[in-house]
């Protein structure tokens, strides 16, 4: 769901991707599972984050890699 929802958005449009939404696209979940809407949104979030990150300090990551 949430690959679906970023695919061809630039990374800041995909940012605005929100717990509701995924909800909404699949209809709801069982109330025990509502949570794992929100895990997958800050998943994305993260990720999408990470991306920024490394497209303005690429050379930052290279370090880190090189250090562990």
């Amino acid at each position: 769901m949430a690959t679906k929802f970023a695919k061809g958005k630039r990374v800041r449009e995909a940012l605005t991707f929100m717990q509701y939404d995924v909800l909404a696209e699949l209809g709801g979940l069982p109330a025990g599972f509502v949570h794992c809407a929100a895990l997958t949104v800050n998943t994305l979030k993260v990720a999408l984050k990470d991306c920024l990150d490394f497209a303005r300090e690429p050379w930052r990551k290279a370090c880190e890699r090189s250090s562990n």
